[in-house]
């Protein structure tokens, strides 16, 4: 009966976005464990004793296999972390076999904490709750568009343009949620991107969006992940600030798909 199986959809639904809180709350605990065993700013409560370092380490191990219990309960397809490596095509993300195997919020949250380590951060906070609220978002306001991107009966250029739109809303919707809710300096002394500390949401989300049109492309260079992700950092970092300003016009998706179709052309 519709209303029954409208019920049950929305109860799951419900049930997963506890799951995601839970989860959030418990990588928030972690993290400021570990923020305070490494100098990073005051402590996560006026009475919490600063922990040593190995003390705070293992009680974030702790707090990891607590999360790992709670990913539990999520169904079964759900129980992954990075399986499908950063960046993929569009069709990775919106057909009806990645909807079905609900991969699409695990691989962006995944992607984005990759984004943080790549550029050397280790200590940092991303929400997959706001991950989730931001491809919700996509997938509610983009539906026609990934139709158009992943119908191969239309000409390639076509495709093209409603996958680049696709990946603007992306990542507008990502800049919007900002996922990334804290994190602390590199500790390894490594070089980053100069605009990632200025806007690390805008910074990651833009990566993220153009890192998959890049993958979508369907050149030669497409099976190098490595040269597609730091092809798209150059881009990102080069352009920021047109980049920017798409994301904070008065319709971010738009103008950041005109700004990505006028770079990925010239992009490996």
């Amino acid at each position: 009966m519709p209303r029954q199986k409208g019920a049950y959809v929305t109860k799951t639904h419900l049930s997963d976005q506890f799951v995601l809180a839970v989860k959030d709350q418990l990588r928030n605990v972690r993290y400021q464990i570990r923020r305070s065993a490494e100098g990073g700013g005051p402590r996560p409560h006026r009475f919490a004793p600063h922990l040593p370092r190995p003390v705070a380490l293992a009680a974030a191990s702790v707090f990891s296999q607590v999360e790992a219990a709670a990913t539990a309960f999520l169904p079964e397809n759900e129980h992954l972390s990075a399986a499908l490596a950063f960046p993929q095509p569009i069709s990775a993300y919106f057909s009806p076999e990645a909807d079905k195997a609900n991969a699409f919020v695990p691989e962006i949250y995944y992607a984005l904490k990759g984004l943080l380590r790549r550029f050397g951060l280790e200590v940092f906070l991303v929400s997959e709750q706001a991950v989730d609220e931001a491809v919700g978002a996509v997938k509610a306001r983009s539906g026609p568009l990934a139709d158009v991107a992943l119908d191969g009966s239309r000409p390639s250029s076509e495709r093209m343009d409603a996958t680049v739109r696709l990946c603007a809303a992306l990542s507008a919707e990502l800049a919007a949620a900002r996922p990334i809710r804290e994190m602390m300096t590199s500790l390894s002394g490594e070089p980053a991107p100069r605009n990632l500390g200025r806007a690390p949401n805008d910074y990651c989300a833009l990566m993220v969006g153009l890192a998959v049109a890049l993958a979508s492309k369907g050149d030669a260079n497409a099976g190098d992940l490595d040269a597609l992700i730091v092809s798209a950092d150059l881009a990102v970092d080069a352009r920021f600030a047109e980049l920017s300003a798409a994301l904070g016009s008065a319709n971010p998706s738009s103008a950041l798909a005109r700004e990505f179709a006028a770079m990925i052309p010239f992009l490996p």
